[in-house]
């Protein structure tokens, strides 16, 4: 996997030439009924924020809740994540939402 992560990160890695590791990721969570998605990504993101648009493909291209793109840089998401959710809990607070699910984007499954 290093090699094709190189680049970009696992969420943008192509599946069957159409489609990439986070749409199985966001059409579970549209499907399930959530309407407020924020994606936290580290270096290299490029590819993913292209793939992403406006969220439209999902149905979460709107002006408040939707889909929301945060870049955290060079942080190495698997040994400080947490400081890097604590410092952008403000959309976690403004979101009026009951639950938050943090959900990793290199799982391909139907949930």
């Amino acid at each position: 996997m290093n090699q094709l992560t190189n680049v970009r990160p696992i969420a943008s890695l192509p599946i069957a030439g159409r489609y990439r590791v986070i749409d199985f990721v966001l059409s579970n969570m549209t499907n399930s009924g959530i309407e407020n998605i924020g994606i936290f990504t580290k270096n290299k993101s490029r590819s993913l924020v292209d793939h992403l648009t406006n969220g439209r493909p999902w149905d979460l291209h709107r002006r408040n809740n939707g889909l929301k793109v945060f870049n955290f840089g060079d942080n190495n998401l698997a040994e400080d994540d947490v400081h890097d959710f604590y410092e952008n809990r403000k959309f976690i607070e403004y979101s009026n939402c009951d639950y938050v699910l943090l959900a990793s984007s290199n799982m391909i499954c139907n949930i």
